[in-house]
């Protein structure tokens, strides 16, 4: 997969939990966004022992200046309370945030993905370049020809650095934005590492439900539908 850069900041959609796993010492914040509320959690990892601090959910109004306002007074808060620093910060979209979209290429197409991706980005998604950050995950596809599976997806750049913005605003300097999408299945991935068959993870949002679908150990594709 392919990551953006943003500065110091990765806009990434692969496993993240993966990721974090090889780290030995650890003081994390995970901040999620959802439709109408924020969920932060501050953990720590001193090897392979890993222990949840704290948790609090609060509600977000969903849109506009009040939204902003009211994550920047929850995470002052929840960091006063907790007197947390942390060292890893990931912040987690909600999948209404992202578009989403497929696409298969030639398995040639391998050493040239990313030149690939960046020109069917505009054709794929209803967004110019420029106005988004975005990320891409591929599958072998079975059959006679080798091909390989696309997802991709992306954020409006304006949302992303909105948020940014104000955690810069209170030091809290993070390393990963990434997508509920991707953080459900990383962690699904990490709970059940036997899991080697397709399937479905569902997780409901805002009267909506959003679909994850996993093969092969990725996420291939996401979807959400109304309840």
């Amino acid at each position: 997969s392919r990551d953006v850069d943003v500065g110091e900041i990765w806009v990434e959609f692969t496993a993240s939990f993966q990721r974090l796993a090889k780290v030995d010492y650890l003081d994390g914040l995970g901040l999620a966004l959802g439709a109408r509320e924020m969920s932060l959690v501050h953990m720590t990892k001193r090897f392979f022992q890993v222990t949840l601090r704290h948790a609090r959910t609060v509600p977000l109004p969903e849109s506009g200046p009040e939204r902003l306002h009211a994550f920047r007074e929850a995470l002052q808060q929840f960091l006063s309370d907790t007197d947390a620093s942390p060292d890893q910060v990931v912040l987690c979209l909600p999948r209404q945030a992202a578009s989403v979209s497929r696409l298969m290429v030639p398995g040639t197409a391998r050493g040239s993905l990313d030149q690939v991706i960046g020109y069917e980005v505009e054709r794929l998604l209803p967004f110019p370049k420029e106005e988004i950050y975005y990320d891409y995950l591929t599958y072998p596809v079975g059959g006679e020809e080798e091909r390989l599976g696309v997802a991709l997806f992306c954020l409006p750049r304006h949302e992303v650095e909105a948020y940014l913005a104000i955690l810069t605003d209170i030091q809290i300097h993070p390393q990963m934005v990434t997508l509920s999408s991707s953080a459900q299945v990383s962690a699904l991935l990490s709970c059940v590492p036997s899991l080697d068959n397709p399937c479905v993870l569902i997780g409901p949002e805002d009267g909506k439900f959003e679909l994850s679908f996993i093969d092969k150990r990725q996420l291939v594709a996401s979807h959400l539908f109304s309840s």
